[in-house]
């Protein structure tokens, strides 16, 4: 379990939502394909819950593995939607407890347009 997710206690939303959306606040971008998210949106919690999610579906190059274009990958999804409100479909958890989310934000399906600008590709977990 690594620090963040000692900080956050994981929350398994997918279970109680099965792919409905929840407005989210994108609070830290890890990576191209990775995020954090908080909101005050999901029952059977008492307050703010913050969610490491895994973009469902894609893949883009890894910053631990100092792959070229994994800077440019976290900077282009910087850009479009930290600090910004998104929604949140959640499907199912990976391997590290991370949650497998689609992420739409003002009408665009994130996971989709990462593929679409050549930052990531299609990746079925």
């Amino acid at each position: 379990m690594n620090k963040e997710m000692k900080k956050y206690p994981v929350y398994n939303p997918f279970v109680m939502l099965g792919g409905n959306e929840v407005k989210c606040e994108v609070i830290k971008v890890y990576d191209g394909d990775t995020i954090w998210v908080k909101t005050t949106g999901l029952p059977a919690s008492s307050g703010e819950v913050r969610i490491k999610i895994r973009m469902l579906g894609i893949n883009t190059p890894e910053i631990s593995k100092k792959q070229p274009g994994a800077l440019e990958a976290k900077a282009y999804l910087s850009e479009l939607i930290l600090g910004k409100e998104v929604y949140c479909s959640f499907k199912d958890y990976d391997n590290f407890a991370r949650a497998l989310a689609t992420i739409h934000y003002n009408g665009l399906n994130v996971n989709q347009h990462m593929i679409d600008m050549g930052y990531a590709v299609p990746y079925m977990v």
